[in-house]
């Protein structure tokens, strides 16, 4: 019994001790699917110049019994993928136009939804593999990252890679730990390719989910992004240097 119990233990050690030694080719082929997936991502970045999206939010808040559905259009301005000036054209609220529009609001301070793969993530995060799965009838690779101890201010989640372009397609991500007084905090992430593989803008859909532990509030966020437009950067650089300098 005592050399069946000492079998075991040396067995358990091995395995998860040493893994390196075990699965050379397999840790290989992991860590080289990740660094194409850095590449790509860094050269969907760099094709990205100043573009112009028609954008379409929708905001459902329950509150108790009381529901209220707000859909807000307009125009949206990005350089690179940063965001610089929304412009708004259409307010509905329950349905009712609403005249009095919100004034183009600048995005420039807002802090951008977090990206899977940034510089330094393996300092922040452990990533676990859940092998292959399917998203819209397509073969994706299912990652799955959580933060490493308590640094807060992190997300965990999920995301979906095609394996063929490395391109990322879909997140799911949610605040780690979740704030006190939230049972629910979700955002999931959709990106978009144009039929050569190339990104036309990271996030180009979104939906967010918030529920309050007493579930006597719900928030569900949806934003969409269409009819993209491709513009020189000296625009983008001139409303750039105009909303900076607003106060």
């Amino acid at each position: 019994m005592k050399t069946n119990l000492n079998m075991i233990v040396s067995l358990f050690i091995v395995l998860f001790l040493l893994p390196d030694k075990l699965f050379p080719q397999r840790i290989y082929a992991f860590e080289q699917f990740l660094e194409n997936v850095r590449i790509k991502r860094e050269k969907d970045f760099q094709s990205l110049g100043c573009y112009m999206f028609a954008f379409h939010r929708e905001h459902i808040i329950r509150e108790d019994s009381l529901s209220t559905r707000m859909i807000l259009r307009g125009r949206e301005y990005h350089h690179k993928n940063l965001p610089i000036v929304r412009v708004y054209e259409t307010l509905r609220i329950n349905g009712v136009p609403v005249d009095t529009l919100l004034k183009p609001d600048t995005l420039l301070a807002q802090e951008n939804k977090p990206e899977f793969y940034d510089e330094n993530f393996h300092q922040y995060y452990m990533i676990r593999d859940l092998g292959k799965t399917s998203l819209n009838n397509t073969e994706m690779r299912l990652l799955e990252f959580i933060p490493r101890g308590e640094t807060s201010g992190l997300m965990k989640g999920k995301v979906w890679i095609d394996p063929k372009t490395y391109g990322i397609i879909k997140m799911v991500l949610e605040p780690h730990p979740l704030p006190v007084g939230f049972t629910k905090m979700e955002i999931e992430i959709f990106n978009t390719y144009d039929d050569k593989g190339r990104i036309i803008r990271f996030g180009m859909q979104s939906l967010s989910h918030i529920i309050t532990v007493d579930k006597q509030m719900e928030i569900r966020i949806r934003e969409r992004y269409s009819h993209y437009e491709r513009y020189p950067d000296s625009l983008c650089d001139s409303l750039n240097t105009h909303y900076s300098s607003q106060p």
